[in-house]
């Protein structure tokens, strides 16, 4: 039986339950500018670049704010919540990380997130895991695009045909897929389209050794 050769996880809503931290920014965002915002808009903008998702909430803002400054403002928001009340993990996410490192699999957090969002669920992780963080201030093109997962299987030296992803959003679904890696769809916040060559768990708390090997084994 075999492993994966490395473990690629994307972060809010998959490892860490940060969606609910953006939501609150965007919508402090949008209060400030005198303007509605609710969770069917946030819903559009999950998963997506940085880029992509700033351009999305400048357009529904009608014009009033550049993509640039919501970037900073929202960036600002979020990680001044993460710095006072750290980030929630995600149910089974911690110890899934712990057996990773207990069976010497090397792991990476590949995020739509800055690195200065990213950095307080990389510092609160088990020792020795997430070692390579891929973020998206990194990439010159983020998800869908296949991109950041083959940078993180490049940079932790491994076959991204031997690493395995887990993703809880529609365009980072179709980054991992993408990218050749062992796909792993975990829906929350949105409804993930079923496909084959992609297996759906509804928890990480799902994920033994046995799921590891199981899901490997076609490769």
């Amino acid at each position: 039986m075999t492993l994966p050769a490395a473990i690629l996880f994307d972060m809010d809503g998959t490892l860490t339950d940060s969606e609910q931290i953006w939501f609150r920014a965007e919508t402090e965002l949008f209060q400030d500018l005198g303007k509605d915002f609710n969770f069917d808009m946030a819903k559009e903008v999950i998963g997506m670049s940085i880029v992509d998702s700033t351009s999305y909430l400048a357009q529904i803002a009608g014009g009033d704010i550049s993509p640039q400054e919501i970037q900073d403002r929202l960036l600002e928001k979020v990680t001044t919540v993460a710095a006072r009340d750290g980030l929630p993990w995600r149910p089974g996410a911690y110890e899934l990380l712990e057996l990773a490192q207990n069976l010497d699999i090397p792991t990476a957090l590949v995020t739509s997130s800055f690195l200065s969002f990213a950095q307080y669920a990389i510092d609160r992780a088990p020792k020795g895991t997430l070692t390579i963080a891929v973020t998206g201030d990194r990439v010159p093109q983020g998800k869908p695009h296949p991109l950041p997962y083959l940078m993180a299987a490049s940079e932790l030296g491994v076959d991204i045909n031997q690493c395995m992803a887990f993703e809880d959003s529609i365009p980072g679904l179709t980054s991992a897929y993408r990218s050749g890696a062992v796909t792993i769809g975990i829906p929350f916040q949105v409804e993930l389209p079923r496909f084959d060559g992609a297996v759906f768990i509804e928890s990480l708390v799902e994920v033994d050794e046995d799921f590891l090997h199981e899901n490997m084994g076609s490769r």
